[in-house]
């Protein structure tokens, strides 16, 4: 996994003296640069979605697309930042 990788060379690239807030603060900063173009992608690819058959409008399976790719980023930054503490 990417994150976890990031994670690992973060964590290896600071000093002895840091306080775990700062850890997290900064970890914080890393997480946000790699977050946006994945949120970009998600809404991307979300506006490439076709109508089904028989309707007008994608706008149900845009939103859902979306809400899978937002739990999908949160699942992984909440399991990847619980092992950074």
């Amino acid at each position: 996994m990417v994150l976890r990788e990031i994670m690992q060379v973060y964590d290896s690239s600071l000093l002895d003296d840091e306080t775990p807030e700062k850890r997290v603060e900064g970890f914080k900063e890393v997480l946000e640069e790699a977050i946006k173009p994945m949120l970009d992608m998600c809404s991307l690819m979300g506006n490439m979605i076709k109508p089904s058959a028989g309707n007008e409008t994608n706008a149900w399976d845009r939103a859902i697309f979306m809400i899978n790719c937002l739990v999908y980023i949160e699942v992984g930054v909440l399991f990847c930042s619980s092992m950074v503490c």
